[in-house]
């Protein structure tokens, strides 16, 4: 018995003094404030890095030209060529998902794109009007009041508008 507390006691002191072996698992790595933590060995690298290709007409350059020219197919813009856009150069299409945004300035910006385009393009009401009035007429019960505004003006001032005009031909009695 007297034995068995003397090792205990002796046990308890080592542990006190530092003198016990400490195994991986027990020992915490202190790191300092403000350092960056290491990355561990299995991480995978998700950066993306692009390039863009500038063809230059050196028989232009050779001239005086300009300078280099970018092919078209390497442009944002080749995508939305002949397509109508609005004042910020977004699509009907894009205009139209934008509406169902849960912010109400997006929201809003959308549908005065949207009259942007219709004012400019008169065309392309026709050609889509089912679509646009099926979309608009989900953002008659939103929350937000400008944005119940906006699309009032919207319907009031260009939809309706050319609707009634399509429709003066067929309903004369």
């Amino acid at each position: 018995m007297v034995l068995e507390v003397i090792v205990m006691v002796v046990g308890f002191f080592r542990i006190l003094y530092g003198n016990h072996k400490v195994t991986k698992a027990q020992k915490k790595i202190r790191r300092k404030v403000g350092r960056k933590l290491l990355l561990p060995k299995n991480t995978t690298n998700t950066e993306v890095k692009s390039k863009v290709l500038h063809v230059v007409r050196y028989m232009e350059l050779a001239q005086g030209g300009a300078g280099p020219i970018i092919l078209p197919e390497q442009s944002l813009a080749s995508e939305k060529a002949g397509l109508a856009v609005s004042k910020k150069g977004l699509t009907l299409k894009e205009l139209l998902q934008q509406t169902s945004h849960h912010n109400a300035k997006v929201c809003r910006d959308a549908l005065i794109g949207i009259r942007d385009i219709f004012s400019n393009h008169p065309a392309e009401l026709k050609l889509h009007r089912l679509t646009v009035i099926e979309k608009l007429g989900e953002r008659m019960s939103d929350d937000d009041k400008i944005v119940r505004e906006t699309l009032y003006q919207l319907l009031n001032a260009v939809v309706f508008l050319a609707c009634k005009e399509d429709n003066q031909g067929i309903i004369k009695l």
